[in-house]
Protein backbone atom coordinates (compact mmCIF):
# COMPACT_ATOMS: atom_id res chain seq x y z
CA UNK A 1 0.00 0.00 0.00
CA UNK A 2 2.97 2.29 0.42
CA UNK A 3 3.30 2.63 -3.35
CA UNK A 4 -0.31 3.90 -3.59
CA UNK A 5 0.35 6.37 -0.80
CA UNK A 6 3.46 7.61 -2.60
CA UNK A 7 1.51 8.11 -5.82
CA UNK A 8 -1.36 9.91 -4.07
CA UNK A 9 1.10 12.12 -2.21
CA UNK A 10 2.98 13.07 -5.40
CA UNK A 11 -0.23 13.77 -7.33
CA UNK A 12 -1.58 15.83 -4.44
CA UNK A 13 1.59 17.88 -4.32
CA UNK A 14 2.04 18.44 -8.06
CA UNK A 15 -1.41 17.94 -9.69
CA UNK A 16 -3.88 18.90 -6.97
CA UNK A 17 -6.79 19.92 -9.20
CA UNK A 18 -6.54 16.77 -11.31
CA UNK A 19 -6.27 14.51 -8.25
CA UNK A 20 -9.28 16.23 -6.72
CA UNK A 21 -11.42 15.43 -9.76
CA UNK A 22 -9.97 11.95 -10.20
CA UNK A 23 -10.39 10.78 -6.61
CA UNK A 24 -14.03 11.92 -6.46
CA UNK A 25 -14.76 10.19 -9.76
CA UNK A 26 -12.93 7.01 -8.75
CA UNK A 27 -14.72 6.64 -5.41
CA UNK A 28 -18.18 7.54 -6.73
CA UNK A 29 -19.44 4.12 -7.93
CA UNK A 30 -21.41 2.25 -5.25
CA UNK A 31 -19.59 -0.78 -3.93
CA UNK A 32 -16.18 0.41 -5.12
CA UNK A 33 -13.59 -0.20 -3.78
CA UNK A 34 -15.59 -2.17 -1.23
CA UNK A 35 -19.24 -2.70 -0.41
CA UNK A 36 -18.28 -2.26 3.25
CA UNK A 37 -17.68 1.47 2.79
CA UNK A 38 -20.34 4.12 3.13
CA UNK A 39 -20.33 7.22 0.91
CA UNK A 40 -19.42 9.23 4.01
CA UNK A 41 -16.31 7.12 4.63
CA UNK A 42 -15.24 7.58 1.02
CA UNK A 43 -15.77 11.35 1.27
CA UNK A 44 -13.82 11.50 4.52
CA UNK A 45 -10.92 9.61 2.95
CA UNK A 46 -10.80 11.84 -0.12
CA UNK A 47 -11.00 15.01 1.99
CA UNK A 48 -8.21 13.80 4.28
CA UNK A 49 -5.96 12.90 1.34
CA UNK A 50 -6.58 16.23 -0.41
CA UNK A 51 -5.87 18.16 2.78
CA UNK A 52 -2.51 16.51 3.45
CA UNK A 53 0.07 17.97 1.08
CA UNK A 54 3.13 18.00 3.34
CA UNK A 55 3.27 14.91 5.55
CA UNK A 56 3.96 11.75 3.52
CA UNK A 57 3.87 9.53 6.61
CA UNK A 58 0.34 10.73 7.42
CA UNK A 59 -0.82 9.92 3.87
CA UNK A 60 0.56 6.39 4.30
CA UNK A 61 -1.39 6.05 7.56
CA UNK A 62 -4.59 7.26 5.89
CA UNK A 63 -4.20 4.80 3.02
CA UNK A 64 -3.53 1.96 5.47
CA UNK A 65 -6.64 2.84 7.52
CA UNK A 66 -8.73 3.04 4.35
CA UNK A 67 -7.55 -0.40 3.19
CA UNK A 68 -8.43 -1.86 6.58
CA UNK A 69 -11.91 -0.34 6.32
CA UNK A 70 -12.29 -1.81 2.83
CA UNK A 71 -11.33 -5.24 4.10
CA UNK A 72 -13.55 -4.99 7.18
CA UNK A 73 -10.57 -5.25 9.53
CA UNK A 74 -10.56 -1.78 11.09
CA UNK A 75 -10.87 -2.06 14.87
CA UNK A 76 -10.08 -5.79 15.04
CA UNK A 77 -7.24 -7.63 16.75
CA UNK A 78 -5.63 -8.06 13.34
CA UNK A 79 -4.93 -4.34 13.18
CA UNK A 80 -3.02 -4.39 16.46
CA UNK A 81 0.00 -5.66 14.51
CA UNK A 82 -0.04 -2.58 12.30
Amino acid sequence: MDCFADILFALNKHCFSLLSMWIKEALQPPGFPSARLSPEQKDTFSQQILRERVNKRRVKEMVKEFTLLCRGLHGTDYTADY
